[in-house]
C-alpha cells in the first residue's frame, strides 16, 4: 500500500502543469515592475505601485494602486467603477477595477484620484522558458494591457 501511494504522488506531480512563474521569479517580477519607470509610470499624471504578481498554470495576476492629479473624465471614472472588468484590446488581458475615486480639487484645477485594480495575463505561453522572456512579456502585457487600459478609461481615450 506505501508504494502504491509513492507511485500515485509521483505520477501526479509529474503531470501537474507549473506556473508561468515560480513564486520566486513571479516576487522578482514584481519587485522589477514596482521599480522601474518606464514613461507611464513616472512621467505620467499617476504614479503606479504594484502590490504582488501571483502564477497559477498560464494565467499571473498583479495587483496594482495608483494616484494622480490630472483632469480625469468623472463619467468614464464612474463607468469603469460600475463595469469593473475590462478586457483589454492588448492581447489576453482583463483589468478589474476595484476601487477608483476622483477626490478633492487642488490650487491648480486638477483633482487628485486613486485607484486599486487588478491586471490578469491570460494564456501565457507555456513553452517560454527563459526568465528574461517572460519577464519582458510581463513587462508588456502590463504596460500595454493594463496601465494604459486604465489611462484610457480616466482619459476616456477612444
Amino acid at each position: 500500500m506505501k508504494t502504491l501511494l509513492i507511485l500515485l504522488t509521483l505520477s501526479t506531480s509529474a503531470f501537474a502543469q507549473p506556473d508561468f512563474l515560480t513564486p520566486v521569479q513571479a516576487e522578482k517580477v514584481n519587485s522589477y515592475m514596482d521599480d522601474i519607470c518606464p514613461d507611464t509610470y513616472c512621467g505620467g499624471d499617476i504614479a503606479f505601485y504594484t502590490h504582488g504578481l501571483t502564477c497559477n498554470g498560464n494565467s499571473c495576476t498583479l495587483e496594482v494602486s495608483g494616484s494622480g492629479h490630472s483632469e480625469f473624465d468623472n463619467d468614464a471614472v464612474e463607468a469603469a467603477i460600475n463595469t469593473s472588468k475590462v478586457t483589454s484590446e492588448y492581447q489576453n488581458v482583463t483589468v478589474n477595477f476595484e476601487t477608483m475615486s476622483v477626490g478633492t480639487v487642488d490650487e491648480d484645477g486638477f483633482e487628485s484620484a486613486t485607484f486599486t485594480f487588478s491586471c490578469t495575463m491570460n494564456d501565457l505561453p507555456m513553452e517560454m522558458t527563459s526568465y528574461n522572456k517572460k519577464e519582458d512579456l510581463v513587462y508588456d502585457l502590463v504596460v500595454w494591457g493594463c496601465i494604459r487600459e486604465l489611462e484610457k478609461t480616466v482619459y476616456d481615450w477612444q
